[in-house]
């Protein structure tokens, strides 16, 4: 059973607007999946349904990456190698806690998951997407 959404915890605003309409959509794909983890955990959800949501989390996190990556290369992104190592950093910190479900607090699941989205995500998405599209004379050319 999915959790069912009242409000959700990662509402999305105009200010994370990159001016990339695929990559946009990615980003809000990645907030709906953290919403409906969040939502699992406040509902207190039974293991297998945080589970699907972490791995949707988890899933669509890489198809992300992957597809912004190819995007920055065909764009010639001069920020490329350290975009991809961002990338790889904000993997691994998703999957560490991919990893401690069940090891720790639905309670703590939950502040690593808004700690990951508040201080690592959204400062990627605000200042390195950026900072990647800004890379090249006209980075919306090979859309």
């Amino acid at each position: 059973m999915v959790p069912e959404m009242d409000q959700d915890q990662f509402a999305w605003d105009e200010s994370y607007d990159t001016g990339n309409e695929k990559i946009d959509r990615d980003h809000k794909q990645i907030f709906m999946a953290a919403n409906l983890l969040h939502k699992a955990i406040e509902k207190k959800a039974e293991a297998a349904v945080m589970d699907k949501c972490l791995e949707l989390l988890l899933e669509y996190t890489v198809f992300h990456f992957n597809r912004e990556i190819a995007f920055f290369k065909s764009i010639s992104s001069t920020v490329l190698k350290d975009h991809q190592a961002y990338h790889d950093e904000l993997f691994a910190e998703i999957t560490t806690i991919r990893n401690n479900q069940g090891k720790i607090s639905d309670h703590d699941l939950g502040l690593a998951l808004e700690n990951w989205i508040t201080n690592r995500l959204l400062p990627h998405i605000m200042e390195k997407d950026i900072e990647a599209l800004n890379s090249v004379p006209n980075p919306f050319a090979n859309l």
